[in-house]
């Protein structure tokens, strides 16, 4: 694993274990699309991870623009690559308890 992937291995593991959840996985609180979800992944902590490049893809617009009609005003943007997204959803999505280890990708 290259350092960015660890660092962002790190980071979800951290996120996991304060309990953190993909708001925006299929059986989330602000489920978005299948779409959606190839470019962004909104998290418990207010952070909206979006795939780099695409802050101003119609799909992540339109996301932003239906959870703040939900009621979610503080979204913190946050720019990663595909793999780190990938992480973000197999990890966060609550099919995993706190304190289960989590899985390396190689």
């Amino acid at each position: 694993m290259d350092k960015a992937r660890d660092q962002a291995h790190s980071r979800i593991v951290e996120a996991r274990q304060r309990g953190v959840l993909a708001w925006s996985s299929e059986s989330g609180k602000y489920p978005a699309n299948d779409a959606a979800r190839e470019l962004l992944c909104l998290t418990s902590d207010g952070v909206l991870h979006v795939l780099a490049g695409k802050q101003l893809d119609p799909h992540v617009l339109s996301y932003q623009q239906l959870v703040r009609a939900e009621g979610v005003v503080s979204i913190r943007p946050r720019e990663v690559g595909f793999p780190e997204l990938k992480l973000l959803y197999k990890e966060l999505s609550g099919s995993h308890r706190i304190g289960d280890p989590v899985r390396r990708e190689v």
